[in-house]
């Protein structure tokens, strides 16, 4: 009998398991961003971490940058020291997934039938949001590239809105 309560109890214990977990950004990453999502562009993204509720950096993309709302999201223009750039964005949410044994355990232990839908393993769901913003030229030259001439001055450029989203107060109509 103690072993049974031993087992019982690492069971509920250890019950849920993640079989996706989603990355931790604190600042931001640079990475290619298929790596990132699958189906998003091979070009490397300024990636970071949306803390705020959705709409909201649409909403802020479209107020800055002065765009009929139809257009916000892909080459949006903007410029740095004079030079054109094209601002593309996705946003992108990576679910925590996990395996909760504990409605099977509790059915096993009070004798319930196994075709019953309350015998099922649970599936647990926790969404992240992140935004994946691609930077292209005039030439349509990949800005985030390591080997990009301005890459320094995109990033900063990047960081400065980034900063200026998440400390902007909610705009009321």
């Amino acid at each position: 009998m103690k072993q049974l309560a031993a087992i019982f109890l690492v069971f509920i214990f250890c019950s849920c398991i993640p079989t996706r977990i989603a990355p931790k950004i604190d600042d931001y990453e640079i990475k290619v961003a298929e790596k990132f999502k699958r189906k998003l562009p091979k070009n490397y993204a300024f990636i970071f971490e949306d803390p705020k509720e959705e709409g909201t950096f649409y909403n802020f993309i479209n107020y800055k940058y002065d765009l009929i709302s139809g257009n916000v999201g892909k080459f949006i223009p903007f410029s740095i020291e004079d030079e054109n750039y094209y601002l593309s964005y996705d946003e992108v949410v990576i679910e925590e997934k996990y395996l909760n044994f504990t409605p099977v355990i509790f059915d096993a232990l009070i004798g319930g039938d196994s075709d019953d839908e309350g015998a099922q393993i649970e599936t647990d769901r926790y969404g992240h949001y992140y935004f994946v913003i691609t930077i292209l030229d005039t030439e349509m030259a990949d800005c985030l590239n390591p080997k990009y001439k301005n890459r320094i001055a995109v990033i900063n450029y990047l960081r400065h809105l980034k900063l200026d989203y998440l400390n902007e107060k909610e705009k009321t109509d």
